[in-house]
C-alpha cells in the first residue's frame, strides 16, 4: 500500500489541479454544475482530496504501529543481550535470536523495514544475501548453532 500511495500521490494531485484549473473547458462538467450547483467541480475535488488525505493518515498510523512493534522487539533483544552477557558471557543464543527476528522483518511490506533489517543482518553475520528471507533462513540452517 505504501508503494502505491507514493506513486499515486503526484498523479492524484496533478489530476485534480488540472481538473480545477481547466474545469470550464472540460466536457461534461456543465452537467455536474446543473446537477450539483455552481462550483461542483471544486467541491468534488476537495471532497476526494479530503478522502485521500484520510487514507494517507491511516497508512501513516499503520506504519507507525509497525515501527513501534519492531523497535520494541529490538529493545527487548538489546536488554536480553545485556542480561545474558552479564550472566554467562555467551551471546550466541541472543545473536541467533536477533538473526531470526531480522529475517522475519525481511518479510515486511514496508521497504524501509526490509532495508534496515538487511543492514543489521549484514552487520551481525558479515554476509549479504539481500532481502530474501528464504535465503537468510537457509543460510542460518547451514550455520547450525553458529548462526
Amino acid at each position: 500500500m505504501d508503494r502505491i500511495l507514493r506513486l499515486a500521490t503526484p498523479v492524484v494531485l496533478i489530476s485534480f489541479a488540472v481538473m480545477v484549473l481547466f474545469a470550464p473547458a472540460l466536457p461534461g462538467l456543465a452537467a455536474l454544475d446543473q446537477a450539483f450547483g455552481a462550483n461542483s467541480t471544486l467541491r468534488i475535488a476537495v471532497a476526494v482530496l479530503c478522502l485521500y488525505v484520510l487514507i494517507l493518515i491511516l497508512e501513516r498510523q499503520r506504519m507507525e504501529t509497525t515501527f513501534r512493534e519492531l523497535l520494541g522487539g529490538l529493545r527487548k533483544l538489546k536488554d536480553d543481550l545485556q542480561h545474558r552477557a552479564q550472566g554467562t558471557g555467551d551471546q550466541e543464543p541472543a545473536r541467533r535470536e536477533a538473526i531470526q527476528i531480522l529475517v522475519s522483518a525481511l518479510e515486511s511490506k514496508d521497504p524501509e523495514v526490509r532495508a534496515r533489517a538487511r543492514v543489521h543482518l549484514q552487520r551481525l553475520t558479515g554476509e549479504d544475501l539481500g532481502e530474501d528471507a528464504t535465503a537468510w533462513r537457509s543460510w542460518a540452517q547451514r550455520q547450525g548453532p553458529r548462526a
